[in-house]
Order: C-alpha cells, then structure tokens, then sequence
C-alpha cells in the first residue's frame, strides 16, 4: 500500500491536485492523508495585544482548519468510490514545510501531491512560499506539483531530463520506476546539452541509467539547448505530450540550476503537465 500526503490550502488549486492524485493512484491500494497545517505567526496575529485574543484567533484557525477537511472529507464520501482508497484527515499547527517535513517521517510517505497555485491566486506568492519551502524542507520523499486546472486523462509519458554527468543510485530512481510501471508509462530520457559528445564520464553513466530503468519502456534523445534550461524541457515535453517530468534534487552539479528557485518557478509556471521532484540520495 503507497501512503500519499495531500497538503491543501483548500483552493480550487489543490483541489485539483487532489483529483489527479486520485486519478493518478486509481489502481493502487493507497492511504491518503489529506493534510493541513495553519500557522499562528506573528502575521496572523497582528493586533493581538493580549493572550487570550492571540488564543481567540489560534483557535479561530484551528476551527477553520477542520471545518475545512470535514468538507473533503464529506465530497469524497459521497463521489469518490473506490475500495483501494483510505483516507486520514490532519489538521496541524505550524508552518507546512516544517510540518511536512515531520509529517512525512511519521507516516513514511511515498508521495508528496501538491498544487502550484495557492488561495491568492498568484502564482508568485505561492511558488515563491509553500512549494519552495516544502521543496526545501522535505528531502527524503519525491513531490508532484501539479498545475492549474490540469486534467489528467491518461497517464503515458514521463520526461526525465538528464545530463549524465553523475552516478545514478538505483533508490533516488525507485518513485520514477515505481511510477511508470504502476502506469505502464513510456520514460523518455532528455539529454540536454550544447555538445552532444559525451566524455567517458557521461557514457558510463548513461549505461548505468539504462540499466536501472532496463525494466521500463525507455527511449534516448539528445537535445540541444540555448541558455534557458526549464524552457528547453517544457518545450520538449510539449512536443512529447508528456505527462510528467520528473527531475532529480541535484547538489552541486551542472543541472542543480533546475533546482534553484527561479527555475523551479519557470518549470512549474509554464509547464502544462505535472513535475515530479525526486530526492537527490547521495
């Protein structure tokens, strides 16, 4: 059984990606946690003056929290029949990327689902916030973040942007097997680069990555890029009519620039399918 958390800001957003998730997972028995966290911090409780009006306002959030999860709770009863699914419903104090961090631990996560776009509407505010904070915090678990208003029908392609230039561990490649084989999803391996000659550094590795995904209905491609790394990946995976892309946490590499705030943004802004964050194990 996959146990899969749920963060939810109770937008149309992370409703959405709610939806997917279930659709994702339709076959697989899962424990869903459909969590979340609101924090009394010090924007929160502006103008308390005194303890009891701060714990006025804590329990006010606490009370907003539930009501909350007991509206999901009641919309999945009542239009979400499948056996394989169980459902928990948490609400925590404290700052989601903390919480999850913990949560995550606690109830050893295989998936993180989560949308792109929070309450406000603005995509700036919540990618410059909840998601990169989380992306931050949890480092052991593989996140989907999921756009706007994206539909899943059916699930046939994964992307899997790489450069070669590191040792693939067969565990950080375990969610993106997993995954494709729950789904029978092709994985289309991108090689971006400006030189398509690779050193011998680069070849070994790819023989490595071919066989770890030997299990997997894979196809190569060599792609050259401009400057602009995330647009190069969304434009392919476009043309794919991709499902996915799913990018490794790297540290310390060429390609930990698609790790970095303003490409993560840029991935998850333009992007029109899902982008799955695998934890980077070494």
């Amino acid at each position: 059984m996959k146990n899969i958390l749920l963060p939810t800001d109770f937008s149309d957003n992370s409703w959405n990606a709610i939806y997917f998730a279930l659709k994702l997972f339709k076959n697989v028995p899962c424990q869903f946690f459909v969590l979340n966290t609101y924090d009394p911090n010090q924007k929160n409780v502006i103008g308390a003056r005194t303890y009891v009006r701060t714990g006025m306002i804590i329990d006010a959030l606490a009370e907003s929290s539930e009501n909350g999860l007991k509206k999901i709770e009641t919309y999945l009863k009542e239009n979400h029949e499948n056996p394989l699914h169980r459902f928990e419903f948490v609400s925590l104090k404290g700052d989601l990327g903390s919480v999850l961090k913990g949560y995550q631990k606690q109830k050893d996560a295989d998936y993180i689902v989560m949308g792109t776009l929070g309450a406000t509407g603005a995509k700036e505010v919540f990618m410059g916030t909840n998601s990169v904070r989380v992306l931050k915090s949890v480092r052991e678990c593989p996140i989907i973040l999921v756009p706007h208003a994206y539909d899943l029908q059916q699930f046939e392609c994964i992307v899997f942007p790489t450069d070669f230039s590191r040792f693939y561990d067969k565990y950080e490649l375990t969610p993106l097997i997993e995954l494709a084989k729950l789904t029978n999803a092709k994985c289309k391996v991108l090689y971006l680069t400006q030189e398509f000659d690779k050193n011998e550094v680069q070849e070994q590795n790819q023989k490595i990555l071919q066989d770890r995904l030997s299990g997997l209905d894979i196809e190569f491609y060599d792609v050259e890029y401009d400057s602009k790394l995330a647009k190069s990946i969304n434009k392919f995976a476009q043309e794919e009519q991709a499902d996915l892309i799913a990018i490794i946490h790297y540290q310390h590499t060429f390609f930990e620039k698609l790790t970095r705030e303003p490409v993560v943004k840029r991935v998850a802004f333009h992007s029109q399918v899902p982008l799955m964050i695998l934890p980077d194990l070494i």
